[in-house]
């Protein structure tokens, strides 16, 4: 490889890192390339996002002094970057779905918002429910307390109304 195109792949991934909030360091082992197609293709099916495989030399004089979060010390071996902007939850659920699947990759860290993150933790940031749940769950706890309120001042009426039926039916059996 000549030193424009080391020169040029050192660049893109050094934008890879500055303009996504989530990126993730994945070792890979005995993967087919039609494997590696799925898990990108699968990646992928989130806006924003990506999976490239890489050179650790590439990547260290990619993020330079520049980078201190960085996961420098996980760059050993047959590495890969998965990447997403706003979309980086899906993107290490993706991850580790297919890690449970296959047992052919292994998440080596992250770097999220600035944070490196253990495997652990990025296995930890993928069971985080996404944003339509938790936006769903957060609907659920404002409307409980005002359906408690609407219950507790609907029961006044409800028990006058079971009074009158009672009353009623006593009268009917007389």
């Amino acid at each position: 490889m000549r030193k424009e195109q080391k020169f040029k792949i050192a660049e893109e991934i050094r934008d890879i890192i500055e303009k996504n909030n989530g990126v993730f360091l994945v070792e890979f082992n005995n993967i087919s390339v039609a494997e590696i197609s799925d898990l990108r293709k699968r990646i992928k099916s989130n806006e924003n996002s990506g999976f490239r495989v890489v050179k650790n030399t590439l990547v260290k004089k990619a993020i330079g002094e520049d980078f201190p979060e960085f996961p420098v010390e996980v760059l050993q071996g047959p590495t890969a970057m998965a990447y997403s902007n706003d979309k980086f939850i899906e993107v290490a659920k993706v991850l580790f779905e297919y890690k449970k699947e296959t047992s052919k990759i292994n998440v080596k860290a992250g770097l999220v918002e600035g944070k490196k993150l253990s495997p652990e933790e990025a296995e930890a940031l993928s069971k985080i429910p996404s944003r339509e749940a938790l936006m769903a769950q957060f609907a659920g706890l404002m409307v409980a307390p005002l359906r408690k309120f609407l219950m507790t001042m609907r029961a006044p009426l409800q028990n006058f109304d079971n009074l009158l039926h009672q009353l009623k039916n006593k009268k009917e059996e007389k």
